[in-house]
């Protein structure tokens, strides 16, 4: 049953892992790791003594041990924590079948297949995921032994593999853009209120924030943009307030990259270059969306907070939404 996409919908920020509505801490040092459960029973009892560290919505400023834990869950990692298979069998194809059976539908092909992914990943050996994030080492070697403590007489679970993961000191990705400012506005997660206290004076909306979305776009038991919430995995509590997510591993060729904007800018001047690398993700590296500094001269001009409702024409979300977007006009 649809309802009505104007009531506004109250989330419930306690139950809800922090991670999924909040944005990484700046500077950070980080990593993932991929734990394979082969007792149930052990399983169960790491997760009892996980739970208290993840860092919920509400805890986000304030995180236990200073630092952010997280947990996921894959299908596999289900079956093997002993979930019923009445409630495996609920949950939809694609989180069932996985990213590896998915591979062609995905687009990972070639170079890019399954036979090429760094072991575990695609497996169904994968069966839970840990991500933990910190300001600084110190807080991160903190963090880190309370995950092992958490680990402690527990043979029937084990770390398959781990993924560093710290910000580049100058707080940029590797092909040179200003990074965690993709955030979107999620109705009854308080972003943009919060991105208000996060600077100096009220900038309101990070530059294309775009409209407020709905909840349910992104948490199951809430609401989505159609006026409907998706279905839900059974029982209810084994799903409300979580979410789906993707862990990949990518390998970004940056000299490429970097011989790509050099080989097809309209001329060898570097501003060309940098134009046409605004072009292509729909802002320029500082920040600023191309759709508020068209020119070169005014590229660096406009801060990064510079009010704007508006979704960069030329962005990466607009063509993954192509069907949401307003046909192109003129030149």
């Amino acid at each position: 049953m649809s309802q009505d996409t104007n009531d506004a919908q109250v989330l419930e920020l306690e139950d809800i892992q922090g991670t999924v509505l909040r944005q990484r801490p700046t500077p950070f040092t980080g990593a993932y790791f991929l734990l394979r459960v082969d007792e149930a029973a052990d399983g169960r009892r790491m997760l009892r003594r996980l739970v208290p560290h993840v860092a919920s919505a509400t805890q986000w400023w304030d995180p236990p041990e200073k630092a952010w834990l997280s947990v996921g869950l894959s299908h596999s990692g289900l079956r093997a924590l002993g979930v019923p298979q009445a409630s495996l069998d609920s949950f939809p194809d694609a989180f069932r079948e996985g990213m590896a059976a998915r591979a062609e539908r995905l687009g990972d092909t070639g170079d890019s297949s399954p036979e090429h992914w760094d072991a575990p990943l695609g497996s169904a050996d994968v069966h839970v995921a840990v991500s933990v994030f910190a300001p600084d080492a110190a807080a991160m070697e903190s963090l880190l032994g309370t995950a092992r403590e958490a680990l402690r007489d527990l043979p029937g679970v084990s770390v398959i593999y781990r993924l560093d993961a710290s910000a580049l000191p100058t707080k940029r990705t590797h092909l040179g853009f200003v990074d965690g400012i993709g955030e979107p506005d999620i109705e009854g997660a308080g972003v943009a209120s919060i991105a208000q206290r996060m600077g100096s004076g009220d900038y309101g909306y990070l530059p294309g924030f775009g409209p407020t979305i709905k909840a349910g776009e992104f948490l199951l038991g809430y609401v989505n943009q159609t006026g409907r919430v998706t279905p839900m995995p059974q029982p209810d509590v084994l799903s409300r307030n979580g979410t789906y997510v993707a862990f990949r591993k990518l390998h970004l060729r940056v000299a490429e990259y970097r011989r790509y904007l050099k080989d097809n800018a309209s001329s060898p001047e570097e501003e060309e270059e940098e134009l046409l690398a605004a072009k292509m993700v729909g802002r320029w590296r500082s920040g600023a969306p191309l759709v508020l500094a068209r020119t070169t001269t005014t590229r660096t001009s406009p801060p990064i907070h510079t009010a704007s409702t508006t979704s960069p024409t030329a962005s990466r979300i607009r063509r993954d939404c192509a069907a949401h977007s307003a046909p192109i006009s003129g030149g």
